[in-house]
């Protein structure tokens, strides 16, 4: 990991206890600022402590933008007023802007009494240089992975799909360039996969990168891979941060048939379903595709550079420092 930039400060505590946003306000006060921009996930917050950030900023006069990355209630939580958007609706309606990534969140909110304040907003990609990898002639197809490594990844379905492709005869390399999360699920996964690698005699065709690499080592990795797999199970997650360092690459992407995939639209290959045999057979249709170029590869990858454009990192920071440009001067003649 590289030392924290000057402008980073690291002054509150991620987690459902205790966040000290209180800290914070000192900070904010010494440095003016007249716009605070807060990225929201469930695990990030005690959403009381949330909910009072938020009217103190609102009652300074500040604008409050919260990009919400879900919004979809983990109903098997507890207590109910740390897990559900409800519970903090008040503090909701408070913000000037609740960014969100698909219509299905703005449906959400607006069943909580959420709209006026309420926008679709995307989220980026970063703008890599692809080069073109070299490939040995011989060589079996390269499928990769991206993403930390935990249970609703769909790794082990991967897996699981290589043995199903090489009993068929089609057999294919799989990368996972999958790091391990510090939390116990993940070690164990790390553990798992490796396991049923070796039980199901696929052992020589998977390779497991389980660090945590530099962004730049990790896009070459996906970047020498014929098809990116995104085979997620299950997740109330709005969008995917992993599948777009997959996008940046330029190679071509495949994902389950999940809503966090939504905003990738037709820029992306679908599995039928999320199971073994769909993830397996459709692997063998898209790498049969892609070697093709026929149509259905070569629409997908023309949609998919349209798709990279549109949601540069640096179109989409324009676009969000200019929204905030402009509530902080609405504030400011209101």
């Amino acid at each position: 990991m590289c030392a924290d930039e000057e402008f980073v400060l690291r002054n509150w505590i991620v987690g459902k206890e205790n966040n000290y946003l209180e800290n914070l306000q000192p900070q904010i006060d010494a440095l003016r600022l007249d716009v605070i921009v807060i990225q929201f996930n469930y695990g990030f917050f005690n959403h009381r402590e949330l909910s009072a950030f938020i009217r103190r900023q609102h009652d300074a006069g500040r604008a409050v933008v919260m990009t919400m990355h879900s919004t979809v209630d983990p109903l098997e939580k507890e207590p109910t007023w740390n897990f559900r958007l409800a519970e903090m609706a008040d503090a909701l309606a408070l913000c000037d802007r609740l960014l969100v990534h698909s219509i299905a969140d703005m449906n959400r909110l607006k069943d909580l009494g959420l709209t006026d304040n309420v926008a679709l907003f995307p989220h980026g990609v970063i703008n890599y240089a692809a080069g073109s990898a070299a490939r040995q002639q011989q060589a079996l197809p390269l499928i990769a992975s991206y993403g930390f490594c935990l249970p609703h990844k769909g790794l082990m379905e991967l897996v699981e799909s290589v043995h199903r492709l090489k009993q068929a005869g089609k057999p294919v390399r799989l990368r996972l360039v999958n790091a391990e999360y510090p939390v116990g699920e993940s070690r164990d996964l790390v553990a798992e996969l490796k396991a049923a690698a070796q039980r199901l005699g696929v052992n020589d065709l998977i390779e497991m990168h389980n660090d945590f690499l530099p962004d730049a080592e990790s896009l070459r990795l996906l970047s020498e891979a014929d098809l990116l797999i995104f085979a997620y199970q299950n997740t109330g997650e709005s969008a995917s941060g992993a599948v777009r360092y997959g996008m940046a690459t330029q190679k071509p992407v495949a994902v389950t048939p999940l809503a966090i995939f939504d905003d990738l639209d037709d820029a992306v290959f679908k599995f039928d379903g999320c199971s073994v045999d769909d993830i397996s057979q459709g692997i063998d249709r898209i790498l049969h595709s892609i070697r093709e170029q026929d149509a259905w590869a070569t629409r997908t990858q023309q949609r998919a550079d349209a798709w990279r454009e549109q949601h540069d990192y640096y179109a989409v920071s324009r676009r969000l420092v200019n929204m905030c440009q402009g509530l902080a001067k609405a504030k400011y003649f209101k």
